[in-house]
């Protein structure tokens, strides 16, 4: 892949660490490589893989409640900071009417991942369902903050402020 189609804040990255690279050579290069997997957490030989992500994703599309929430635990278990299993915990847990747990779990990450969308979302969401529509507007809001491009949290705060909603 080349520079120019990198993202903008990408090509920034890439620039900077080949100049860092020229500077030190492959020294340099490896040390860089390194801080960066341990500030981006880098591949680790148990990493989660996406099979198991999309089997979950299955088992709660087709209301398979025991076998998703078998494959979340366990994934857990492995990979206990996964914000997607943490996430998928929280859908599971609401798709099941455990709307206190879901909100529980939802508010936690959204304070330890303020910069993440998606626990905003699914947290305006449970307390939509809970109803609770003024706080669900303060999260949807807080979901399209955090990332402008989100379309379902746009689309759920646009319902939530539409004159329709109950």
């Amino acid at each position: 892949m080349t520079p120019a189609a990198l993202p903008s804040i990408l090509q920034a990255s890439f620039r900077w660490s080949a100049a860092f690279c020229r500077r030190w050579g492959a020294h340099g290069g490896a040390l860089l490589l390194g801080v960066w997997l341990l500030t981006h957490g880098g591949p680790s030989p148990a990493q989660e893989p996406q099979e198991k992500i999309n089997a979950i994703e299955q088992a709660l599309s087709q209301q398979n409640w025991q076998q998703a929430g078998d494959a979340i635990e366990q994934g857990l278990a492995e990979h206990p900071n996964d914000v997607r299993l943490q996430l998928l915990k929280g859908v599971w847990q609401a798709r099941q009417g455990n709307l206190a747990q879901a909100r529980a779990l939802f508010e936690g990450m959204a304070a330890r991942f303020p910069e993440l969308s998606e626990p905003y979302n699914n947290l305006g969401i449970v307390l939509a369902q809970m109803g609770d529509l003024d706080g669900a507007k303060i999260q949807f809001n807080k979901a399209v903050l955090a990332d402008p491009s989100n379309t379902a949290a746009q689309n759920n705060l646009r319902r939530a402020t539409s004159p329709d909603a109950k």
